[in-house]
């Protein structure tokens, strides 16, 4: 079968979007299907296996997906799956959720006056519009939506979604991501100069305000106050971690926050750390959050990321209904400070990650893509 994936970028180490595009792009190839990648911007190498189309990203939002959808629709036969570069496709499946919802939390995110700043900006205002028309032509345009939570699938039906949506969360490849050894995390932490007995919370974010940073910030400052010695590792591009170093220079914990900057395989990460903190203000699905626990480690997860929906409070580890109340976060964080409950919680967090694993997920989703064209699974592998 002919597949035509549309998305606005080729580049895997971008972030977990782009990741599980590509992912599910070579899994197709593998499993015999001819697949075809639609983007506007690929600086990425592709595989021999993808035949990859760049269109000009010239144009309003709607312009471009218009003009993106068009050439796909030019390969005789194609199903289009579309993950929100186009205008919905044959398959609509919009990682990043409901667009609408990315925008409060973007808001959300800012102290009043830099939110009201933020929201009278004439780029800012100009970008929803062009978000908000997309979203609807995308919805309008589509006969079936795959969302991958259910705070997405809510999310986008109050943003006038009427076609069936189907739900499958985002996964993790537990065989590339898995708890380490004694002696790996052992090196790992002394890479880093974090001796045994100091508690290590991770935050692996690319966008700083959005996933909340700052208040996994001053939530460490309060639980620093048990006089334990914990610390907090971040990894990802920030944009700008200048304010954010001030901020912890500011709280008197600047040699407990340790900025990691961008990595090419956040795995090394993973390995040192205790536990994984996502406060986001907006999440669609973490896969963040997916890949912490398949390393075994225990999370703690806002209640905003729609991966929270997996995670059972106490077991896999502590859900925060608010990701901006610093106590309910530095109390989930003081939560983590035995041993023992972070290896039983970390024991469950990689059995949950085991279960939603990557091959499962996308053979549902090619039975889903198959069913919607008419088609049977009866293809090599």
């Amino acid at each position: 079968m002919k597949f035509a994936v549309l998305t606005d970028r080729h580049e895997p180490g971008r972030g977990g979007l782009e990741r599980q595009v590509d992912g599910w792009a070579r899994w197709l190839a593998g499993r015999g299907h001819e697949v075809h990648l639609f983007v506007f911007h690929a600086p990425a190498p592709a595989p021999s296996t993808l035949t990859v189309h760049r269109i000009d990203p010239a144009g309003s939002a709607l312009d471009r997906a218009r003009r993106l959808e068009a050439a796909a629709r030019a390969i005789d036969g194609a199903f289009l799956h579309d993950f929100g570069a186009g205008i919905g496709g044959d398959l609509f499946m919009p990682l990043y959720g409901a667009r609408w919802a990315g925008r409060d939390g973007q808001l959300r995110a800012r102290r009043p006056l830099r939110r009201l700043r933020l929201s009278l900006h004439p780029r800012w205002r100009r970008q929803q519009r062009e978000a908000s028309a997309l979203e609807a032509a995308q919805l309008a345009g589509t006969s079936l939506i795959v969302a991958c939570s259910g705070r997405v699938a809510a999310d986008l039906r109050k943003a006038g979604a009427r076609c069936p949506i189907e739900i499958l969360h985002n996964p993790v490849d537990p065989d590339h991501h898995r708890p380490p050894d004694k002696a790996l995390r052992a090196r790992r932490r002394a890479e880093r100069g974090w001796g045994e007995d100091a508690t290590v919370f991770l935050q692996v974010a690319h966008d700083f305000h959005l996933k909340g940073v700052a208040n996994s910030i001053r939530a460490l400052a309060r639980a620093a106050r048990t006089g334990a010695d914990l610390h907090l590792a971040i990894a990802g591009r920030g944009p700008d971690p200048v304010p954010f170093r001030a901020l912890a220079q500011r709280l008197g914990i600047d040699d407990r926050v340790h900025f990691l900057g961008a990595m090419a395989d956040t795995r090394e990460a993973y390995e040192a750390a205790d536990v994984l903190l996502h406060p986001a203000l907006y999440d669609a699905c973490s896969l963040t959050l997916q890949e912490g626990m398949a390393c075994g480690l225990p999370v703690i997860a806002s209640m905003a990321d729609g991966s929270a929906e997996l995670v059972t409070e106490g077991v896999q580890g502590w859900r925060v209904s608010d990701p901006r109340n610093l106590r309910m976060i530095a109390g989930a964080m003081r939560g983590m400070l035995e041993p023992g409950l972070r290896r039983a919680m970390g024991a469950q967090a990689r059995r949950l990650a085991e279960q939603n694993d990557i091959g499962s997920n996308f053979s549902r989703l090619e039975a889903i893509c198959l069913a919607k064209a008419g088609r049977q699974v009866s293809v090599a592998g």
